[in-house]
């Protein structure tokens, strides 16, 4: 996009409505450039997400951190809970094969 008088969240908002039309149920952006390091080291790897917004331009609402953050800390045990316990599995299945 070379209109920069739109920024940057308008690109998003074209992003996300991109990846909707192609399928797409989220949209994340915190794990993609490190699964992709780790594939490339030879890692086998597991993503974990906490959806906690819906994505730019798909509410009226204005995005917030503090809003995410207040999403995340509701989530945190449920999250810690289910990190542990896939992580038990993993290993479970690792002594297994």
């Amino acid at each position: 996009d070379t209109d920069r008088s739109r920024g940057l969240g308008d690109v998003y908002k074209r992003q996300v409505r991109m990846y909707g039309i192609l399928g797409a149920d989220a949209v994340g952006m915190s794990t993609a450039c490190e699964a992709m390091a780790a594939r490339h080291a030879g890692i086998r790897v597991c993503g974990i997400s906490c959806v906690s917004n819906m994505a730019s331009g798909l509410s009226g609402e204005e995005l917030s951190h503090l809003d995410v953050q207040a999403v995340a800390d509701r989530r945190a045990q449920e999250f810690e809970r289910l990190v542990t316990r896939s992580i038990e599995k993993m290993c479970e299945d690792e002594r297994s094969e």
